[in-house]
C-alpha cells in the first residue's frame, strides 16, 4: 500500500491542478494511509478492511476518506494493481451540516494561555484580536509591511484584491497591536510572514505545496484552533 501510495502521489496527483492549501490537505491524508496502511498488500485490502478503517472516522472525515480512497483504488485499478475499487463499495454517507459556534473572547484567552498551545497560534489569536483582520490575511501577513520606526503597519484586506480598486492603507500601531507584532519580528525563524512556525519535519511534497516552509495555512490555523484538534501537530 505505501508503494502505491507513492505512486499515486507522483503519477497521479501532481497533474491535477489542485490549490496548494488543498494539496496539503491530500498530503495529510497520504502520510496516514502510509503510517496505517503503509505494510498491507494491496490485495488483501478487501471492503471488508477498507470499511472497518474507514468506521475509525467521524462522519465528516470519513466521507473525504473514502472520497481519496476511492480515487487512490480506481489509480490501482487502472494500473493493474488491483482486480478492482473496493473503496467504492463502502458505505456512502452523507456529511452532516455543519454547526458553526463563536469563539468567546474567555475561550480565546484559555487557548492562548495554554502551555500547550504552540506559540505561532498564541500570536496569531493576539493578532486577530488586535487587529480584527480576517484569518486569512492574518497569516499572510508581511514583516515588510511593519515600520517600527514610524509605529506603523500596512493592511491589505485580502478580499479586496479582486476589486477594480483594491484596498490598501496603513494605520497607526496601538500599544497591544505594537507588543504582538513586535514579538513577531523578534522571532528567531528566519520568515517574512509574522506569522510562521518551524515544522516538525520538513518533507518536500509540503515545502512545495506552500509559499514558504515556516509559512502557515488557513486551515491549519483553523485546526489549531478548533479544540477539537489537537492543539500541536
Amino acid at each position: 500500500m505505501r508503494n502505491l501510495v507513492e505512486r499515486f502521489e507522483d503519477e497521479w496527483l501532481k497533474d491535477r491542478g489542485y490549490a496548494a492549501r488543498t494539496l496539503v490537505e491530500i498530503q495529510f491524508k497520504l502520510e496516514r494511509y502510509r503510517q496505517d496502511l503503509g505494510d498491507q498488500l494491496i490485495g488483501h485490502l478487501d471492503v471488508l478492511t477498507v470499511a472497518e478503517y474507514l468506521d475509525g472516522f467521524s462522519n465528516n472525515a470519513y466521507t473525504k476518506h473514502r472520497g481519496l480512497l476511492i480515487q487512490i483504488f480506481a489509480f490501482a485499478a487502472a494500473k493493474g494493481l488491483a482486480e478492482r475499487n473496493v473503496a467504492e463499495l463502502t458505505l456512502i454517507k452523507k456529511e452532516a451540516e455543519k454547526k458553526r459556534q463563536r469563539h468567546t473572547l474567555a475561550g480565546l484567552m484559555m487557548i492562548v494561555d495554554a502551555d500547550t498551545t504552540p506559540i505561532w497560534l498564541k500570536r496569531a489569536i493576539r493578532l486577530a484580536l488586535a487587529s480584527l483582520q480576517r484569518r486569512d490575511d492574518i497569516v499572510s501577513w508581511l514583516k515588510s509591511s511593519v515600520d517600527l520606526e514610524n509605529n506603523t503597519i500596512k493592511v491589505s484586506p485580502g478580499k479586496t484584491q479582486g476589486y477594480d480598486k483594491p484596498i490598501h492603507l496603513q494605520i497607526k500601531m496601538g500599544q497591544t497591536l505594537r507588543e504582538v507584532v513586535s514579538e513577531c519580528m523578534r522571532s528567531p525563524v528566519a520568515s517574512p510572514y509574522l506569522i510562521h512556525y518551524r515544522p516538525k519535519s520538513r518533507k518536500r511534497e509540503q515545502i512545495a505545496a506552500k509559499d514558504h516552509w515556516t509559512s502557515v495555512t488557513p486551515n491549519y490555523r483553523k485546526r489549531s484552533i478548533n479544540p477539537t484538534y489537537p492543539m500541536t501537530r
